[in-house]
């Protein structure tokens, strides 16, 4: 199947190991109930494969990976690697599901948790940070938060402390401050979560909606529960 037909269909593209949807798949997917089964991958586009499926119904049809190999143009080898489980190309994987059954396309389950990856690395040690976050954002270690960088985001930082999750800003004061805290507040009302802007300055306790702590304030902070008081306190 051509790249150029494959756009009508619902794929999934992955950044970061995180899947990534247009609205309309998102759309087909909840509302219709579609089912999403092509990703696309370094290569050209795929399917997962049940290989358990793969196997059963192959034998139910007295074909050796042989025979199915020569009918998909492939080698037995590939054929042994799709019923251990190896995703198939599109064009593969459509004949696999005219000639036995389509039940061996496995979809995807958009809904599922992502699997985490446990970062080691502690902010000091974070290459792409300006020296200003990098200060501010090892205080908040000290204090006693789990702090988890993010790049290229509206904040710089998830900052987690048992159940309490907190949007974290990092910015020196300026103007364009305002309209970064008044798109923090949105997500923050939105997600459910707390949201804070670290500063340079003690300007102002809360911008546009968003509490804001000054360089000076934080390092008098103790613990945890000490700055997230701060922050409710803050909170319009």
């Amino acid at each position: 199947m051509k790249e150029t037909a494959l756009r009508n269909y619902d794929v999934v593209y992955f950044r970061n190991d995180v899947p990534t949807i247009t609205p309309t798949t998102l759309r087909n997917y909840l509302v219709h109930n579609m089912p999403i089964q092509i990703y696309a991958a370094p290569g050209g586009f795929y399917v997962k494969i049940d290989g358990k499926k793969l196997k059963e119904e192959r034998e139910k049809r007295s074909m050796s990976r042989g025979d199915l190999a020569r009918i998909l143009h492939v080698s037995r080898r590939a054929v042994k690697m799709y019923e251990e489980g190896m995703d198939a190309r599109v064009d593969v994987a459509a004949q696999i599901e005219e000639l036995l059954d389509p039940s061996i396309i496995k979809a995807f389950d958009l809904l599922q948790p992502i699997r985490l990856h446990r970062m080691s690395t502690r902010i000091s040690n974070t290459e792409w940070m300006y020296n200003f976050q990098k200060e501010i954002l090892s205080i908040v270690e000290n204090i006693g938060y789990r702090v988890i960088p993010t790049r290229r985001c509206l904040f710089d930082a998830i900052s987690k402390e048992r159940r309490n999750i907190i949007l974290t800003c990092v910015r020196k004061y300026d103007f364009s401050l305002k309209r970064r805290a008044r798109a923090m507040r949105d997500i923050a009302m939105v997600t459910g979560k707390h949201a804070v802007i670290f500063t340079d300055k003690e300007k102002r306790k809360n911008i546009e909606g968003t509490p804001a702590i000054s360089k000076e304030e934080l390092r008098k902070i103790k613990n945890p529960e000490e700055m997230l008081d701060i922050i409710l306190e803050r909170e319009i």
